[in-house]
């Protein structure tokens, strides 16, 4: 992560509160979990694995060493079995608050995204007022937006045969151009300009990264100034270009839902609203696609016979005509191979590789034997259970895409964590989904 200026003072051992103390002491008597963990009564050894950009193996490793409930900080326990994943954030009555690692995401006087939302009824008020902009149907209404961005970077990459290429930037360009096109109707320039011309890349990246990793951090922390969202400045800035630019008034674009959308009681979004919906689908959408992106074309690309099984179908599917020169969306969902090698690349490689965190609900619970007292943090990690041998299979490390053509698959589609879990799965999964079918089948016959 590129350094900045972060200071900060830890809370005094007073601060902490009797209240916490008593969780945390039945917490650390019920489960297991590193020498370390028990050593230190903070959460700042995670912190640190966090900032290291390794957490997601080590949570892997862990749940190996120790077994499907570690305790992975003083109040919180990780969790990696369905029913866990069923209890968490299924419907199962009193709901699971999310965790305070969701408010690093609520920046001073700016509306916080609606997926830090901790609140169910705020949450889904809010994300009702925009969920139609992301259905499926609204979205495919689009997809001919991103058409010339697929034709440019395969006309670019062909230019470049025979050199050496780094997918991971070509990747950032077309994820930011293509929410550049969905959500304000024009393209940012990356795959034009062949860099990061602006710092939008650079700036998304520190943001997302610094806030992401200091959401670990207890709520009681006190950060001495505003450095930590030093990152947002230059996304910011050109996010509010992008909206008074943008123009074409007729379009339906993301930037015409939001525009036309109403709150709860009938009134229209604020500009404010507005404008942090906007920062929501690029700082959100954008980056997740293309880390997406590049993991199926890495999987692929380094399994010889994966990519000849998929080039082979994608190539009958084109002699067929049954996938355009430009493909579109439901010319590459036809595609049974290709499917399960997107399902099982994002498998191996969610795009998330944190905790996703709730708050035990008021009496307590018990998970897999064990009773959780009321307040305490418990997670599930995509990476640690996609990797569950009881779930996947003794293959379940391997990238094995016949894996999701040979049958039953309901406990895996169950534990399928890359776009999250029930009434909080990403609202961006239908755009990410389109726009990873519109770009693969060319890129992976270049």
């Amino acid at each position: 992560m590129t350094a900045h200026n972060l200071s900060f003072a830890l809370p005094p051992m007073a601060q902490i509160g009797e209240q916490y103390l008593v969780i945390l002491a039945a917490v650390a008597l019920l489960f297991p979990c590193s020498i370390l963990s028990y050593i230190v009564v903070t959460p700042y050894w995670r912190l640190s694995r966090v900032l290291t950009g390794d957490w997601h193996i080590d949570i892997v490793k862990l749940h190996e060493k120790y077994g499907n409930l570690v305790r992975i900080s003083p109040n919180e326990v990780a969790l990696n079995t369905p029913s866990a994943v069923q209890t968490i954030y299924g419907h199962t009555g009193q709901p699971w608050v999310k965790g305070e690692w969701y408010q690093a995401w609520w920046q001073p006087a700016m509306n916080h995204p609606f997926f830090a939302e901790t609140n169910p009824a705020i949450h889904r008020d809010l994300r009702r007022r925009v969920s139609k902009a992301y259905s499926m149907s609204y979205i495919l209404q689009m997809e001919h937006f991103i058409d010339p961005l697929v034709d440019d970077i395969r006309s670019k990459l062909t230019a470049l045969s025979g050199q050496s290429v780094d997918m991971s930037q070509w990747t950032q360009y077309f994820a930011f151009d293509a929410v550049g096109e969905l959500a304000f109707g024009k393209a940012f320039g990356f795959i034009e300009n062949q860099c990061d011309f602006n710092g939008l890349l650079e700036s998304v990246y520190v943001y997302m990264t610094s806030t992401a990793s200091f959401g670990f951090m207890p709520s009681k922390l006190i950060l001495e100034n505003g450095n930590l969202f030093g990152g947002l400045i230059p996304f910011e800035k050109i996010v509010r270009e992008k909206l008074t630019l943008s123009g074409e008034p007729d379009r339906s674009d993301l930037l015409r839902h939001f525009q036309s959308a109403k709150n709860a009681d009938g009134t229209p979004m604020s500009p404010q609203d507005v404008f942090g919906e906007s920062m929501n689908v690029v700082g959100a959408g954008a980056d997740t696609t293309a880390i997406s992106v590049r993991a199926i074309l890495r999987y692929v690309c380094s399994n010889p016979r994966v990519l000849q099984k998929l080039q082979a179908e994608i190539n009958n599917a084109s002699a067929t005509g049954a996938l355009s020169d430009l493909p579109n969306f439901a010319e590459g969902n036809a595609l049974p191979y290709f499917q399960a090698v997107i399902k099982e690349a994002l498998r191996v490689f969610p795009a998330v590789g944190y905790q996703l965190p709730r708050v035990v609900p008021s009496g307590g619970t018990e998970i897999e034997g064990k009773f959780l007292p009321a307040n305490a943090t418990v997670s599930v990690n995509g990476w640690a259970l996609h990797r569950n041998k009881s779930i996947f299979g003794e293959d379940a490390d391997e990238f094995r895409p016949e894996r999701w053509l040979e049958g039953y698959t309901k406990l895996m589609e169950s534990c399928y964590a890359s776009f999250g879990f029930g009434s909080r799965t990403c609202i961006g999964k239908n755009m990410a989904l389109m726009e990873i079918n519109k770009v693969e089948p060319p890129s992976l016959l270049l």
